[in-house]
């Protein structure tokens, strides 16, 4: 067990369940929501897969691909069918930290001409996430949403 599974596996649990709840107060038809000059709702939660498979593929091969599309994005159809979707992508993600040992962790990820080590990356994919949640917090917002408590701990 390496110290991303030891120490953080319990917050990145946690920052997925926050994300989980927002997305199941959305509807099939909320997925079509466009703030003007903006993506669509449903193209925001592709995002948020497509940013966890590129960190994912980062774990597995040491260099960052910033145009990773992840598989499945065909499934935002409703929030329950995203969240399983995402569900997915997670244990993809769990799975290619494990595979990793603590000596990984200091290995360099070539971000396209930077470095920067693993145990970095991970944290700046939990950045990521988050910055996805503000867009996210828009959306359902304009929609009317009523947040669950968790999400105006973690995003505001």
């Amino acid at each position: 067990m390496n110290q991303i599974e030891k120490e953080f596996f319990g917050l990145l649990d946690m920052t997925h369940e926050v994300r989980d709840d927002a997305i199941a107060t959305i509807g099939a038809a909320d997925l079509v929501f466009r703030i003007e000059g903006c993506k669509s709702l449903g193209e925001v939660l592709q995002d948020l897969g497509d940013i966890e498979s590129m960190y994912t593929q980062s774990f597995k091969t040491m260099k960052q691909d910033f145009f990773v599309r992840a598989p499945g994005r065909e499934n935002v159809t409703s929030g329950e069918a995203t969240v399983a979707w995402l569900h997915g992508l997670d244990g993809e993600l769990k799975a290619a930290l494990s595979a990793l040992s603590d000596e990984d962790l200091a290995k360099p990820i070539d971000r396209g001409g930077w470095q920067m080590p693993v145990l970095a990356n991970f944290h700046t994919y939990r950045e990521a996430v988050l910055i996805q949640f503000g867009k996210l917090d828009c959306y359902l917002r304009a929609l009317g949403k009523d947040l669950p408590d968790e999400w105006a701990a973690w995003v505001g």
